[in-house]
């Protein structure tokens, strides 16, 4: 016989996150496992100590970003569901690459229980917008005490939550998202036409770094860059938040330029602008007025 134990981990809060369309399927036979077998049998007191361990958060994380736990008790029955492929064993953290368990598929009950009583730096939590990525609590605390704004830039998807500002290279190190001083001016020109916005005026972006000295004495090599908008609401919007993100200093950074090859110059910093007036992507940049996050979406609408 099979019993579904879908409404039991829905309250127990597994599947509202991580696998959230999944219904389980247990086999349960004279050769079932004993650990699933105890895990049925203490269902309601098991209920209660995943929502007691779930409903604790850390006051530092939790005033940058939502998350959410995942506790041992999760992985295990996801790698015993007998209609599923389990969690690969190689999952690992985003930050520091380590395993999560050594080995799920040897915990006991015991373990399973002693993991929902106790907190620690290594419980595995998942931030709220970054489906399908998982931390270490610590490895994330230990993330946010070395940045000099209080955020967090996924490692892997780049969703940043809170607010991220660059800063002036200091003499330790150039750290990401630092640009160094430069100007950023518009203006519109009728004349100009963006392709597919005929009707439109131009809004012109030109940005300014002169060559200039690192703290630890490096040179490094500055460069100008002109981009385009249409003169429209959303192209206007546009350009505050990319104000926006120039006040940050998060648009240019100090590296090596792809174009020419050479190190220690000023370049692009990830967020994508239009530097053609045909052709092309039409970068749409949005601000969450929640939590003021800057993030960026493409429409292909040129």
């Amino acid at each position: 016989m099979y019993l579904n134990i879908h409404n039991f981990l829905e309250i127990l809060h597994f599947v509202r996150f991580r696998f959230p369309d999944t219904e389980y399927e247990i086999e349960i036979g004279e050769d079932m496992n004993p650990v699933l077998t105890e895990i049925v049998k203490n269902k309601s007191s098991l209920e209660k100590m995943v929502q007691a361990k779930c409903a604790k958060k850390d006051t530092t994380l939790s005033q940058i970003a939502n998350y959410y736990t995942i506790t041992a008790l999760e992985f295990y029955i996801k790698h015993h569901d007998s209609r599923h492929p389990p969690i690969d064993n190689d999952e690992k953290c985003c930050f520091c690459m380590f395993e999560f368990f050594d080995d799920i598929n040897k915990m006991s009950y015991e373990q399973l229980v002693e993991d929902l009583k106790n907190e620690g730096d290594e419980d595995i939590i998942e931030l709220e917008h970054c489906g399908g990525h998982f931390f270490h609590i610590g490895c994330l605390k230990n993330y946010i005490s070395t940045q000099t704004s209080t955020y967090i830039k996924c490692p892997i998807c780049c969703h940043i939550y809170g607010v991220m500002i660059g800063e002036y290279p200091t003499k330790k190190y150039l750290m990401l998202g630092d640009q160094p001083k430069g100007t950023m001016k518009s203006y519109v020109d009728k004349r100009m036409h963006c392709a597919g916005y005929e009707k439109h005026g131009t809004i012109v972006i030109e940005y300014n770094f002169p060559s200039g000295t690192l703290p630890d004495g490096r040179r490094y090599y500055g460069t100008s860059r002109v981009a385009y908008l249409p003169d429209n609401e959303d192209g206007r919007e546009c350009l505050r938040l990319l104000k926006i993100s120039f006040d940050r200093r998060l648009t240019f950074t100090i590296g090596t330029s792809v174009t020419t090859g050479r190190s220690d110059s000023v370049i692009w910093n990830g967020i994508h602008h239009k530097t053609n007036l045909s052709g092309g992507i039409y970068i749409k940049i949005s601000l969450n007025s929640r939590s003021n996050i800057l993030w960026i979406s493409r429409s292909n609408i040129l």
